[in-house]
């Protein structure tokens, strides 16, 4: 098998929040540990990884141990001590994550910096030579110049032979697509299975995943079925709060294979991924607050509107599905893991439709014991509306 000299931008490693253990990266890792593949990289490179490490995360740090500070009853849960030892542990992610990166490139190639020539960078500057392309607006890409250069007199020189260079920055590969013996790819998934090509088993795993993929279709439906939407659903208007969705309609699925980022012939199995999207329909009753108004001397809210609301969701899907290989060489599929999918859904349309029959009666406390709202019609005493009063 050829050997591949893998080069990640920055960005690579953002987009795939630094997870060095999980997913592509630890793919990556397993084939650089085989001698498959191997990792090059840069000093300026490593630098910005570890300022967004500790700029970024360290922000996302800070604000998860304030949203926990501004809970009371988060704080009076956990106690004192235990919150310190979260706040602690939070503030301590930027170093673990640091640490990790290290250690993920601690065999690493490093191109040189050493004979960038200063004259060279600001020749490609005035001559909008990319990444430079619009001068006015890529100041900052000076430090992507440089390791641009570096990759350039890596390959013309032979030190390294070819190198396959993941980013998703136009820049690079505008200044990079014509460089003889540099691949370049728009993410780190499309380099891994052009790694995986190189395997035997390959096209067998990919015909077999593409027969598989009605069976997949088929979790993923059932599972997107099971899910609560409530809060997705809330997105479509500031003022709407979901009381209750009553109706889940599935619309469609189109899921494709999206590649085989690893094979591992003595653990026998392959890591291979799926994208397409699915459509729902949600039907839900919701109350408006956009109208309320409080009446203090009542301690009632009035003018609150009640409707019910028909959406129609968009749900991107991207999952790795495991297929395991016996020894004999036949194949099966391990069933998703979809406690990780992201469940992020576009609102791709939707109606409101008011039940004005409603408005006048205000609604002043949540029943104790079934969580519903309670109002003039509904009132069954002791903090219950009328139902639970009837039931005990």
């Amino acid at each position: 098998m050829s050997r591949f000299n893998v080069f990640l931008d920055t960005n690579v490693f953002m987009g795939a929040n630094y997870n060095f253990e999980q997913g592509s990266l630890l793919n990556l890792k397993k084939y650089c540990d085989s001698g498959v593949a191997s990792l090059v990289t840069n000093d300026i490179i490593t630098r910005e990884v570890k300022h967004h490490i500790a700029t970024d995360v360290l922000e996302l740090a800070r604000k998860a141990k304030n949203a926990i500070k501004k809970e009371p009853q988060l704080l009076i849960a956990v106690t004192q001590p235990v919150y310190e030892s979260i706040q602690k542990t939070l503030l301590e992610a930027p170093n673990e994550l640091i640490k990790r990166f290290d250690s993920y490139i601690s065999e690493a190639q490093f191109l040189s910096n050493s004979d960038t020539s200063i004259t060279d960078l600001f020749d490609d500057y005035f001559k909008f030579v990319a990444p430079f392309e619009k001068r006015e607006e890529k100041k900052h890409e000076f430090p992507d110049a440089a390791v641009i250069m570096s990759i350039k007199k890596c390959v013309d020189n032979c030190t390294l032979g070819s190198i396959h260079v993941v980013t998703d920055d136009n820049g690079w590969h505008n200044a990079l697509k014509d460089v003889h013996n540099v691949n370049l790819y728009k993410d780190l998934k499309s380099l891994l299975t052009s790694i995986s090509k190189e395997e035997e088993l390959y096209s067998k795993i990919a015909a077999f995943l593409a027969d598989q993929i009605g069976q997949l279709e088929d979790l993923t439906e059932s599972w997107l079925l099971d899910q609560d939407w409530s809060s997705t659903v809330e997105d479509i208007e500031m003022c709407i709060e979901c009381d209750s969705i009553d109706d889940i309609e599935f619309c469609e699925i189109t899921l494709v294979p999206s590649g085989i980022e690893y094979i591992d012939k003595e653990e026998k199995y392959a890591s291979t991924s799926v994208s397409g999207t699915a459509k729902l329909k949600i039907g839900f009753s919701y109350i408006d607050h956009s109208c309320e108004s409080y009446d203090r001397e009542d301690h009632v809210w009035y003018n609150t509107k009640y409707g019910y609301c028909e959406a129609t969701l968009e749900v991107p899907i991207q999952m790795t599905v495991t297929v395991l290989i016996s020894d004999d060489e036949a194949l099966d599929m391990d069933k998703p893991d979809f406690e990780d999918f992201n469940r992020d859904a576009e609102i791709v349309e939707y109606t409101l439709n008011e039940h004005n029959d409603e408005i006048h009666d205000p609604y002043y406390n949540i029943c104790s014991k079934c969580g519903e709202p309670i109002g003039i019609h509904n009132d069954g005493g002791d903090g219950k509306c009328t139902n639970c009063t009837l039931e005990d």
